[in-house]
């Protein structure tokens, strides 16, 4: 495992000097350590790893002399590795083919495309050496997990790697990737039927699955009763899941409210305060910048002040920075400072107060109630 975290550090650190551009450097930075330092086989000619030259069929009034990068050769097993530049796409099908005809024309059983970063591994029918299309493992270097480096190692490093075992996991990870496929298609067909299945039901979702399927007997049903209960589960967890993130964020919301409920005067009260009370007694007591300046809003009927805003004049801007309530009596009380002190522009000697600001005030309740209640009687 040292050898293989040593190699995927060494990729990452050549991949940020771009030292990976060509199809070479691949093979001498990265596939040569693999082969020889993480899995553990010999190089050269006549041991376990070495290039070797391929011709390929004829095609069309042309030979087309072509050589694959390394074959790996042991008792137990024969591997080829494509290599490609790390610009190159591993799931080109140009490049997937060129290995297929590699792994045909050598009578191997397994093929890896790899640029350095992704490796694709590929198994072959045992008889015909005919590659399947897609590979059955994918590692990626830059998402490279613990198990994707056990996988690596217990697959491939010799003296463990055989065949017999290549090929049981590619036939565990054909199957597993069968029934996520399929289990996807009953959980689609049941979301879409958005209800608990009856026997037909449960036909039909069959049919639609297994399309060459008409005839849906007792013990086709059999077969599929475990999937369908393990979809409707998935199902089940995942609305829960769902519901429980909404829930939360909700919560979270609301205990948020609940925290400032003391705290928040939302646009609609400034904006009230700005659009429906007299406007025009803004004292601003000076426009030198940074100088303390106050916006005081009067009721409509007694004309007397029922906040003041506290803030400064800077660069053409009003920074509010604090609010004040009025006493019994009238005059202006103690100034509370914002939270989040906001900037709006001054116009002229008026000031729009349209964002929802935020204070530390034990009022600020009784200010949204009473001045909603006054937008209603005006």
């Amino acid at each position: 495992m040292k050898n293989l975290n040593a190699l995927v550090e060494k990729y990452k650190s050549l991949t940020l000097t771009n030292e990976l551009n060509n199809e070479e450097a691949v093979k001498n930075y990265i596939i040569r350590n693999m082969v020889e330092r993480v899995w553990g086989y010999e190089y050269g000619a006549g041991v376990d790893c070495y290039k070797v030259e391929v011709e390929l069929p004829q095609i069309g009034a042309k030979v087309n002399h072509s050589r694959c990068d390394y074959l790996i050769q042991t008792a137990n097993y024969k591997c080829i590795i494509e290599a490609k530049r790390l610009s190159e796409d591993v799931e080109n099908q140009k490049h997937i083919d060129e290995l297929a005809s590699y792994v045909q024309n050598m009578l191997v059983e397994v093929g890896i495309l790899t640029n350095g970063r992704k490796w694709s591994f590929f198994i072959a029918d045992a008889a015909s050496h005919v590659m399947e299309k897609s590979p059955f493992k994918t590692i990626d270097f830059e998402k490279i997990s613990d198990e994707d480096k056990k996988y690596l190692l217990d697959l491939f490093k010799k003296p463990g790697a055989d065949l017999a075992k290549i090929r049981s996991a590619y036939e565990e990870g054909k199957k597993k990737a069968e029934e996520q496929n399929l289990m996807a298609k009953i959980e689609a067909a049941i979301m879409e039927e958005r209800k608990y299945l009856s026997e037909d039901e449960k036909k039909h979702i069959i049919r639609k699955v297994e399309p060459g399927v008409n005839v849906v007997n007792q013990n086709k049903l059999d077969s599929y009763e475990n999937y369908f209960q393990a979809a409707m589960m998935n199902i089940v967890e995942k609305e829960k899941a769902k519901y429980k993130a909404e829930a939360e964020a909700e919560a979270a919301r609301y205990k948020n409210d609940i925290e400032s409920e003391e705290l928040m005067v939302y646009s609609i009260v400034l904006g009230l305060l700005a659009d429906k009370y007299d406007t025009s007694i803004i004292n601003l007591s000076d426009f030198n910048s940074g100088l303390l300046a106050k916006v005081h809003f009067n009721g409509p009927k007694s004309g007397q002040p029922i906040l003041w805003i506290i803030g400064k004049i800077i660069d053409n801007k009003y920074r509010f920075e604090g609010i004040a309530f009025p006493k019994a009596d009238g005059a202006q009380g103690d100034t509370i400072a914002l939270v989040d002190p906001k900037e709006i522009f001054v116009h002229k000697d008026r000031v729009r107060a349209e964002a929802e600001i935020s204070f530390a005030g034990p009022r600020v309740k009784e200010l949204k109630s009473e001045n909603l209640a006054t937008e209603s009687s005006v």
